[in-house]
């Protein structure tokens, strides 16, 4: 009984009006048949929109994470340009540094002669 009325329901919806048949059922097999039919394409057709539509933005997914690894590829080339410039500029400053310090005693022990060879007086002016 429940199954009937399902059945007259579903063919209602998508099959044409119900007609009383001889054997006491209600529709003819090819018209459920049909109704089924149609029911299942327009739910295919449904289903093919939506696979479409998610198609469509997984494309843009994928020309989104293609720039993202683009612009990470640059950020990471970027960072080691910077890094590999920031070495060498600790390098220039290390050798000048080294420079300086290998000149500052020569210089200072310079000064000491200097400085004692002064005359009193003057070095009563530099203090």
């Amino acid at each position: 009984m429940q199954d009937e009325r399902l059945v007259r329901t579903f063919v209602a919806a998508y099959g044409q009006p119900p007609q009383q048949q001889q054997d006491g059922g209600f529709y003819p097999k090819d018209a459920v048949m049909a109704a089924v039919e149609e029911c299942m394409r327009k739910q295919a057709d449904a289903l093919l929109h939506s696979l479409d539509g998610i198609g469509g933005r997984l494309s843009q997914l994928e020309v989104y994470c293609y720039k993202l690894e683009r612009s990470i590829g640059e950020l990471r080339s970027d960072v080691m340009d910077y890094h590999g410039e920031s070495t060498a500029n600790f390098r220039c400053i290390d050798k000048n540094l080294r420079q300086v310090s290998a000149c500052v005693p020569a210089f200072s022990v310079d000064c000491a002669s200097w400085i004692e060879s002064l005359p009193v007086h003057q070095l009563v002016l530099l203090e």
